[in-house]
């Protein structure tokens, strides 16, 4: 599958950065799915569970609120906090 680069910043400063295949959360639209080459979007997000897909495995975590900003370089989401599960 098709990778894309990924970044989560924090207040803390960045907490991931990495390729990945595929990324789910909520949004003010409704859950969502990003995969390579999605056209350029910006939404707010929403305190959720969500993951993302690496090597076809999904790691789960809990979204705070938050901007996703998407274009052809890279995905950001620009959350206030971040748990691992």
């Amino acid at each position: 599958m098709n990778e894309f680069n990924f970044q989560i910043i924090t207040p803390n400063g960045i907490f991931l950065e990495d390729k990945i295949e595929e990324l789910h959360l909520k949004t003010s639209k409704g859950f969502i799915t990003i995969l390579a080459n999605h056209i350029d979007y910006i939404v707010n997000v929403e305190k959720s569970l969500g993951f993302i897909k690496k090597n076809n495995i999904k790691k789960y975590f809990l979204f705070s609120d938050g901007i996703l900003n998407i274009n052809k370089k890279k995905v950001k989401l620009i959350i206030d906090s971040i748990i691992s599960k």
